[in-house]
């Protein structure tokens, strides 16, 4: 949480798209792609992007869960959500909000996504 991310710039070299790291108010725009900063929760309303501190303590925060929770109440049915793989349940409640506002939740089979540890 303390050190920049490099993720834009490993990002932005698979892609054609334009990467970029968010900045609280940034407008959403189509074929780009947006990378949370370090140390920070991300929620959408209003086809805008907002940063904030976290409200829980490191080791506690599921961020992720933040994001999908704000897109299921901003974006209701519209909402789309993919977890392409990861460790414990982060992602599944805020998945569970994006299905019961009728949106879409897709997940990667657990078969194909083994993390190399």
């Amino acid at each position: 949480p303390k050190h920049e991310s490099e993720m834009a710039r490993v990002l932005a070299s698979h892609t054609t798209m334009q990467v970029a790291q968010v900045v609280d108010g940034m407008r959403i725009v189509s074929d780009r792609v947006y990378v949370i900063a370090p140390d920070t929760d991300l929620k959408i309303s209003d086809g805008g992007l907002h940063v904030s501190r976290p409200a829980e303590v490191r080791g506690n925060r599921h961020p992720v869960d933040v994001l999908f929770r704000s897109l299921a109440s901003d974006q209701r049915k519209r909402a789309i959500a993919i977890v392409l793989s990861g460790t414990g349940s982060k992602g599944t409640e805020g998945l569970k909000d994006i299905r019961a506002e009728g949106g879409i939740s897709l997940i990667q089979a657990p078969e194909t996504a083994k993390l190399d540890l």
